[in-house]
């Protein structure tokens, strides 16, 4: 069915005041929760655990305040094959940080699976407004899981200061996020050149562990501000990743290294409008990775400690790698010191997938999956 607010209809936002609670309907195109910008649409307060199953969640709408799809606190949360859809925070005033355009968690568990999240935003009107984090999801301190969701068109905006995290924000805990795809999702802008806007699609700041595996990220930005970042990153592993044509020109890195320990291995990223990877500081070690037909470097190290092995860096318009102290294995626009590097021409068999050639075939029509070898 179809709920909304109005006389006889619903009176938002739903109040979950049951302990483990459970509401699943018939699919999120049939079973649709619409709060017509009211109010938010669900709160949730320490009740144990809440399901959330088969749901459509929309329009939720408050103003200078946290949540405004969905706010979980304290509670132990399972979303399976939901939407959540336009949901957004209206920044008018104030410098108090506000958070979760789609949904704001705190403490407690999150996971999702099978998910939409579609044009959830924290947007400003007022002349001085600052300080927001998450278009689609924030979660601080919380367990987090998110496993075959779509994040597209979510955003973050504010007049001046702190801009996080177009999609996902996470401030501490954990996060293991698992063949989910992130399209089209951005921060900014802001006004003022000291303070940044960070995490066109993820920023995440002390969270451990963190896991970013099979997931593909295209087309997101950062609409202002120099070190800004596709990707933010204060540690974590990320392990079989796609990121095609992220980014903005003249901005710091699709994938931003702020610190802490990050470990990356067979990741591709690819056709970025900055450097593919940019470390700040903290320490990378990136292995069986490919950063290609970028618009700057593909690998450029500020203030980091970097280890790459068995890499390839080729085909950006600035150059390959560079400042990196330990290079093995790997192929580079330039030359690099260390055990079995090459600038030879790795031999790409398109500039798609960016597969290379072999004697034994050739992998098309896919980055890791979904292909078949040719001859």
């Amino acid at each position: 069915g179809f709920y909304t607010n109005g006389a006889g209809c619903e009176t938002f936002p739903l109040v979950v005041n049951t302990v483990d609670t459970k509401l699943i309907g018939a699919g999120p195109a049939v079973t649709v929760i619409d709060a017509q910008q009211s109010n938010r649409v669900l709160a949730c307060d320490n009740m144990g655990s809440l399901r959330l199953e088969g749901l459509a969640f929309q329009n939720g709408y408050l103003v200078d305040t946290h949540g405004g799809g969905l706010y979980l606190s304290s509670t132990l949360v399972t979303i399976t094959n939901c939407w959540f859809l336009n949901n957004r925070i209206y920044r008018n005033s104030g410098t108090a940080v506000k958070c979760g355009g789609g949904l704001y968690v705190s403490g407690g568990g999150l996971s999702a699976y099978d998910s939409l999240f579609v044009s959830n935003r924290i947007v400003w009107s007022g002349a001085y407004t600052e300080n927001s984090r998450g278009g689609a999801i924030y979660a601080n301190a919380a367990i987090t899981t998110l496993d075959g969701c779509t994040f597209r068109r979510n955003n973050v905006e504010v007049k001046h200061y702190e801009c996080y995290g177009g999609a996902l924000c996470l401030y501490g805990g954990s996060a293991d996020i698992i063949n989910c795809v992130f399209q089209t999702n951005y921060v900014g802008p802001t006004s003022l050149g000291s303070f940044l806007p960070y995490g066109g699609a993820l920023f995440g700041s002390g969270v451990s562990p963190l896991t970013i595996s099979g997931c593909s990220f295209a087309g997101n930005y950062n609409n202002d501000g120099l070190l800004a970042g596709v990707l933010y990153l204060t540690g974590g592993a990320l392990a079989r990743n796609v990121f095609d044509r992220n980014g903005a020109a003249g901005k710091h890195g699709d994938i931003y290294v702020a610190s802490g320990a990050v470990a990356m291995t067979n990741n591709l990223v690819i056709r970025g409008y900055t450097h593919g990877i940019y470390v700040a500081g903290g320490a990378l070690t990136i292995v069986n990775g490919t950063m290609a037909a970028n618009t700057n470097w593909g690998l450029y190290n500020n203030a980091g400690a970097v280890t790459a092995r068995n890499c390839i860096a080729w085909g950006n318009l600035s150059g390959g790698m560079t400042n990196i102290a330990t290079v093995t294995y790997s192929c580079s626009q330039e030359i690099q010191t260390g055990d079995g590097n090459t600038t030879n021409d790795p031999m790409f068999a398109d500039n798609l997938y960016f597969h290379l050639r072999s004697r034994s075939g050739t992998y098309t029509d896919g980055f890791f999956d979904g292909g078949a070898w040719g001859s």
